[in-house]
């Protein structure tokens, strides 16, 4: 392979690749790594695409040809050529062995490609079929491609691009609801399971930690969050919770950081936040938390704060453009978008993007997006198939329509206005295909609803073998 393609791989990259040449899963790779199973699967995206692999076996052999690895686990080994007995299959996958004729290179380059198209040197009929495989794909392709061109060819000519999609609001379906209604919560997914922490009730600040069985339809009672506060957002890394800041039931804004283990229904106490903060936005990339803007009780907050679980510290980072509270921030392509915010006078559409590996002394790792169809703040953003949907939220009227934002071509598609979206600060996440939209404010009054939207719908396609 070109010594530039291994280049282009981060160092995180060729980690998460090196542990996939060993055979580890996803899970394993997130747990060793202290990521989250969707950053793995993010980084394994850009890993294929960047060395031109298509499966986990062809990039393991990628590792193997380039050095990053010496040998392969037994489930990827190479199948010993009759002709070639005393040759070690090791050094065969290793690249070490020196071949005294052009005949033994040419059979070893000839396994070396049989491997990488997963066909086995004895069976010309496996690779008749992955021909004829191969051959209906290219077709379903092209003729989808122009269905598509179709398609957009009779959109409008504007900015926003209506997306038609039938009985939309089927879509939509209401879930088992919290057992308190609440707002300004924080909600988070592990294994399966959805968390909700936090929030401010009719009763005031509560503390009160509430988990929901995706496969039963129930919610649980966990242990309260020892300092209740709303305001807040969370965020998993390493099988834990971390919630940092919120507003006390006195109005002042917290610099606790407070962890919560799913597995234990334990928490505890990590080092505080330079500042007391609260209505920030937050995500998690690359086994750290990274915290944007928000309100500390006097002014509004442009400073991007990152939290190191390793190192258990907090250091500033490079500042946004502007300085806003209620914010909403998620992972799409190894960036972090930041949308929409408040700075007490007016709503922003701003649509920033952040990427932590450039915030280093002379570069910039901000750069600006296309911005909203229109100003709002306290709405919801989440992250599927690395399409962003954002829904609800206020600004100069509340129902905003839904939109969802395709980060490859900075572009911004319309989805149908629901009523039950005139709703803001609550929870909303994302479980594979799935969004969960969690509590809030409706009306001026805090909300325990639940409402499931289907993002994507996957299709069988046969094969005719």
């Amino acid at each position: 392979m070109p010594g530039n393609v291994i280049k282009d791989l981060s160092d995180r990259e060729v980690e998460i690749l090196r542990l996939v040449a060993r055979g580890a899963s996803n899970k394993e790779i997130a747990h060793e790594l202290f990521i989250s199973a969707n950053t793995v699967k993010v980084h394994l995206r850009n890993i294929f695409t960047k060395i031109g692999a298509s499966s986990r076996t062809e990039a393991a052999m990628y590792a193997v040809k380039t050095g990053i690895v010496i040998t392969l686990p037994p489930e990827i080994s190479i199948n010993e050529n009759q002709n070639n007995q005393n040759t070690s299959p090791q050094k065969k996958i290793s690249g070490f062995q020196e071949s005294s004729d052009s005949a033994m290179q040419d059979e070893k380059n000839q396994n070396s490609t049989e491997l990488v198209d997963l066909a086995s040197n004895k069976s010309s009929l496996r690779r008749k079929q992955l021909r004829i495989l191969a051959f209906f794909l290219i077709i379903f392709f092209v003729s989808l491609s122009l269905m598509i061109v179709w398609w957009r060819s009779r959109l409008p000519p504007n900015g926003i691009k209506n997306q038609v999609i039938p009985t939309q609001s089927t879509r939509w379906l209401e879930k088992a609801a919290l057992s308190t209604a609440r707002f300004g919560l924080a909600v988070v997914s592990f294994e399966n399971r959805i968390y909700a922490i936090g929030g401010e009730t009719t009763n005031g600040i509560s503390g009160v930690v509430e988990r929901y069985d995706v496969n039963l339809n129930t919610w649980n009672t966990m242990a309260n969050k020892p300092l209740p506060v709303s305001d807040i957002n969370a965020a998993v890394i390493g099988g834990k919770i971390f919630v940092p800041g919120g507003r006390l039931a006195s109005g002042i804004n917290s610099d606790i950081l407070e962890i919560f283990d799913p597995q234990l229904n334990v928490w505890t106490k990590a080092k505080p936040l330079p500042i007391g903060i609260s209505a920030y936005s937050l995500a998690a990339f690359e086994g750290k938390l990274y915290l944007f803007g928000g309100w500390d009780g006097k002014s509004y907050l442009s400073s991007v704060y990152e939290y190191n679980p390793e190192r258990d510290e907090w250091s500033l980072k490079t500042p946004m453009q502007n300085a806003i509270a209620w914010s909403s921030a998620a992972v799409a392509g190894g960036k972090i978008f930041i949308m929409g915010g408040y700075d007490g006078k007016k709503a922003f559409a701003s649509n920033e993007v952040y990427q932590p590996n450039r915030d280093l002394p002379g570069e910039n790792p901000w750069r600006t997006a296309m911005d909203l169809p229109e100003a709002r703040y306290g709405m919801g953003i989440a992250s599927v198939a690395d399409i962003l949907l954002i829904f609800g939220g206020e600004g100069s009227s509340q129902g905003f329509p839904a939109y969802e934002y395709l980060p490859q071509k900075d572009e911004w598609l319309s989805l149908n206005n629901l009523d039950q979206l005139a709703r803001t600060r609550f929870g909303l996440i994302s479980m594979e295909t799935q969004l969960f939209m969690i509590g809030g404010l409706s009306q001026g009054i805090p909300n325990a609803q639940i409402l499931v939207y289907q993002a994507i719908y996957t299709v069988a396609i046969p094969l005719v073998r």
